[in-house]
């Protein structure tokens, strides 16, 4: 490849003003990997039984008309024809009774004029599509999804035996209805607000048949998968995980409730493969949690200080968080202060006891506690957040240096290596770092794990339309990219599927749901 290089002196072109992405320090990743160790071919947005049996039906009406047709070539230009006009007809009826809120495409725009309007994106102005990546797409499809669709090529699928059982049975529905005929039709086609309407009844997203129940059941969980996949195996563990936890407890529970109780003591009911497995996943994600959000916490205090306090050092930042700590109580006169605090994590931090009861105050309040105060304080409590942060890696070191005693967790501990600062990385950093007093210990974490954590994922991920880069380093030390105060990070804990793996639990039957008016949320119960 043939370079031009500079003849002479030039100026850069100035940084982009929007800075794109969510995972300045690259810990995300890893994140990931544990969520789909845990629940593979489900994620955070598949909700409801019924946009799986929708989209299998597209697949299988399609590929059924065309072989009635003899049309002998098909192209994803056709599919895509098809796809379009079910899909605005699916989102025009739940946005007519108000119901499609959170659903792909909800932001579609009716055109212009009243009767029959075309079903086509562009005429919506629409280009989101349920089986995009982010959306319904990995998790239908064969490859690492639940399986009821495969693609032959890009935009071009055919069902699987249980997408065409699938189809078949939201099909028994559809055919009931007037309006049959003209959603089968591989004509683009025309349609007025009253076939949406009539339409809406039979395939509406929160109902879906018994017969659709079951066969997504059966696809989703396996009580015995020993002869399964080894993905069927670890989403039938962590179902049953789900399943015995709450059983345990025999009331109905709130989904924080559950993924605390899904991280308690193992019980005897709990030691079979694959449910083992699950909860020794679930745990470890769970700390992983705590840390990325601590890191990412503790970046956004930083832009904050480097913005708006003018800091332009690491040693101005660790002195503005010593204050802070000492400020809070926190006795940082000692100089094995690492040591001591890591100590004080360690109490009580064995596997025989509860992970999640492990507590670092006279409250005995948990990591998930803990990790859930420090998100509610990041966008308003900045200083706060800071201090809580600091001490919540400490007790991230302690539950992970006792988890590596347990051959169950010890491998998973590794998890994103020292490129995205594994829970083994971070916890062995701790320890040997005991020695040092808390300003040698806080600037050299600053330095290593934010500084040039963000640094070196700005310099792999940054494009020029998509610049990653928040601070550089100039003549007069840190400087902000950002441009105002509202710029400044607001990271949260990512979701961990498991509300969205609860909810299509109780659409096919596995567990029942109960709304709490009080509350504003489900709880769920065996």
């Amino acid at each position: 490849m043939k370079i031009d290089l500079p003849h002479a002196p030039f100026f850069v072109r100035p940084p982009v003003d929007d800075n794109g992405g969510v995972d300045f320090l690259g810990l995300r990743q890893a994140n990931l990997n544990l969520m789909d160790t845990f629940l593979p071919g489900v994620n955070n947005v598949t909700w409801n039984v019924r946009p799986y049996s929708m989209m299998a039906w597209t697949v299988w009406a399609f590929a059924n008309e065309a072989r009635e047709r003899g049309m002998t070539e098909i192209k994803a230009s056709d599919f895509t024809k098809f796809r379009e006009k079910v899909e605005v007809l699916f989102n025009w009826g739940h946005q007519l009774d108000d119901n499609g809120a959170g659903m792909p495409g909800n932001a579609q725009v009716p055109p212009a004029g009243a009767g029959e309007v075309p079903l086509d994106f562009a005429s919506w102005k629409r280009n989101v599509t349920w089986f995009d990546a982010v959306n319904y797409g990995p998790s239908i499809k064969d490859e690492n999804g639940l399986g009821f669709v495969h693609q032959v090529e890009s935009g071009l699928f055919r069902p699987t035996e249980a997408g065409e059982a699938l189809a078949k049975a939201l099909d028994e529905t559809l055919r009931a209805t007037q309006e049959y005929e003209t959603l089968e039709s591989l004509e683009t086609g025309r349609a007025t607000e009253a076939v949406a309407q009539r339409l809406y009844g039979a395939w509406r997203i929160d109902e879906c048949s018994a017969r659709e129940a079951t066969i997504f059941k059966d696809v989703l969980y396996q009580a015995d998968a020993s002869d399964e996949s080894a993905r069927v195996q670890r989403r039938s563990g962590a179902i049953s995980l789900i399943q015995e936890s709450l059983s345990e407890i025999g009331r109905p529970l709130r989904a924080d409730e559950i993924r605390a109780e899904m991280m308690r003591t193992t019980t005897q009911s709990r030691r079979s493969l694959p449910v083992a497995r699950a909860k020794a996943v679930w745990t470890v994600l769970q700390i992983r949690q705590a840390q990325r959000l601590a890191f990412e916490a503790l970046f956004a205090w930083m832009e904050m200080r480097i913005l708006v306090q003018g800091d332009a050092s690491s040693q101005q930042l660790v002195g503005a968080l010593v204050a802070l700590l000492t400020a809070q109580g926190y006795d940082l006169g000692r100089q094995d202060w690492v040591s001591a605090c890591l100590a004080t994590s360690m109490q009580g931090a064995t596997i025989e006891g509860s992970i999640v009861d492990i507590g670092l105050n006279d409250d005995g309040v948990g990591i998930l506690a803990q990790t859930n105060e420090l998100a509610n304080d990041i966008p308003d409590h900045r200083d706060d957040s800071a201090v809580r942060a600091v001490m919540l890696l400490f007790l991230v070191a302690a539950v992970t240096e006792e988890l590596e005693k347990a051959e169950e967790y010890a491998e998973l501990l590794n998890e994103g290596g020292s490129q995205r600062v594994s829970l083994r990385w971070w916890s062995r950093f701790v320890k040997g770092k005991g020695g040092l007093p808390a300003p040698q210990f806080l600037t050299n974490a600053f330095e290593n794990y934010l500084l040039s954590q963000h640094f070196g994922i700005a310099a792999i991920r940054t494009s020029e339309s998509k610049p990653r880069l928040r601070i550089t380093i100039e003549e007069e030390g840190l400087v902000s990219l950002l441009k105002k105060d509202a710029d400044i990070w607001q990271p949260g804990v990512t979701a961990d599927r498991l509300e969205s793996t609860l909810s299509l639990m109780a659409d096919c039957g596995l567990l029942n749901r109960m709304w709490d008016d009080g509350e504003e949320q489900w709880r769920y119960s065996p």
